[in-house]
């Protein structure tokens, strides 16, 4: 016999050998459901519609596809959008329309990631709209010169406040906890509405590697930070459902055990 078939053979026989030995893995167990007052607090959205528009406080509406979350603000005088996410974009502007009838007067972004501002792209023909960022953001975003992200048209160093109409909002800084370039607050005083892009998702723990922070220290801080604030709503940008300090002191119970 030849050596070549000698070892096709034996190779034949130790593989048979070896198969009716196998021990085939047990399935994956199934996960541990969704917690019945996590179900009940997530907004029901239409999945023929893609999005849906929830007013969470006077002129403070919420837009969410149930993965992102966006909010607007009316002012009596124009609507402030704060972040444009990609995903659902191309709804924005009718989300707004069937809200309100004041027009659409300015954008805000909360940090640089695509995934949040990519949407800007649909709101570029929107006459006379101004973009506002933070001077680092808008540095990067100018250097990317990606179609998605629309550049800022309007910059600003630090804390700033934004008045229109009948509203304010702060646009506070508190450390880089998720992106390189900058990360914002979005808080409306009076009407105790706090929205931290990438921060925490309530009713859930945090996503991969700690919402993908690049600054643990940071991230660690952050809670402490949200929580010296006055607000009832809470919006972390991902998701559907909205949440409260309770929720806050929850994940930071968790992150730090």
């Amino acid at each position: 016999m030849k050596i070549s078939s000698f070892l096709y053979i034996a190779t034949l026989a130790i593989t048979f050998s070896l198969g009716t030995n196998i021990t085939h893995a047990k399935p994956l167990q199934d996960y541990v459901p969704v917690l019945d007052n996590v179900k009940n607090n997530a907004f029901q959205i239409d999945p023929k519609k893609g999005y849906l528009v929830k007013q969470v406080k006077p002129n403070v509406y919420v837009i969410t596809d149930g993965i992102w979350q966006s909010a607007f603000i009316t002012t009596g005088k124009g609507v402030i959008l704060l972040d444009a996410p990609q995903s659902f974009g191309q709804h924005i502007i009718k989300a707004v329309t069937e809200t309100t009838s004041e027009p659409i007067k300015m954008l805000i972004y909360s940090h640089s990631h695509v995934d949040h501002i990519g949407g800007s792209q649909q709101l570029k023909n929107i006459p006379g709209l101004k973009i506002l960022a933070n001077k680092h953001i808008a540095q990067f975003l100018v250097e990317k010169n990606d179609p998605r992200r629309i550049a800022p048209t309007e910059t600003y160093s630090g804390n700033h406040v934004v008045k229109m109409g009948s509203e304010t909002i702060q646009l506070n800084q508190h450390g880089n906890y998720h992106s390189t370039e900058n990360d914002v607050f979005f808080y409306l005083p009076q009407r105790k509405f706090l929205m931290v892009i990438d921060s925490l998702t309530p009713g859930y723990v945090p996503f991969m590697d700690f919402d993908l922070t690049h600054n643990f220290h940071e991230y660690l801080k952050m809670f402490d930070a949200i929580l010296s604030y006055d607000f009832d709503i809470f919006v972390g940008g991902h998701l559907s459902q909205v949440g409260t300090a309770e929720d806050v002191r929850i994940t930071q119970t968790y992150v730090k055990d």
